[in-house]
């Protein structure tokens, strides 16, 4: 048998890739083209009304050159464009344009089918609490190591 924190992480990791991997399918199938995983790991943290790179790269845990690489691809999609920021003229904001706006309906559809299936995997009752327990929260303000009395 292995070991039990390993494995719970590792069926967190499984789960997430098949709702990735199937909420991707979905977006293909409905025409809107081929996404990576890590360019759409970007859209959940985009506000409506836009939102500077710099912050992007921030809520997302990743580097801004590496922000700026994946919305290049994304933009040459025609999924999002830069536009300036109102508030500060030297500054852009990314914004979904009306292709991306309609990706994000067709994927929020998507996602709804994909918890259908997970209800009817678990069931209702299952399926809520899995939502409850995961909303409890994760400490995303300090990415640091681990408190020593978390590791045992």
């Amino acid at each position: 048998m292995g070991n039990d924190r390993a494995d719970l992480a590792r069926q967190l990791l499984v789960a997430w890739r098949w709702f990735d991997d199937g909420l991707r399918h979905s977006l293909r199938e409905a025409g809107f083209g081929e996404i990576t995983t890590a360019q759409s790991m970007l859209f959940p943290f985009l506000d409506p009304d836009g939102t500077r790179p710099s912050e992007l790269a921030e809520r997302a845990g990743a580097t801004r050159q590496g922000v700026h690489q994946l919305l290049n691809g994304l933009i040459d999609k025609g999924y999002v464009e830069l536009v300036p920021d109102p508030t500060d003229g030297r500054s852009k904001l990314v914004r979904l344009t009306a292709h991306g706006q309609n990706s994000v309906i067709a994927a929020q559809r998507s996602l709804e089918m994909l918890e259908g299936q997970v209800r009817n995997r678990l069931g209702a009752k299952q399926t809520d609490e899995l939502r409850n327990l995961l909303r409890q929260g994760w400490p995303t303000e300090d990415r640091g190591p681990l408190d020593i009395a978390d590791r045992h």
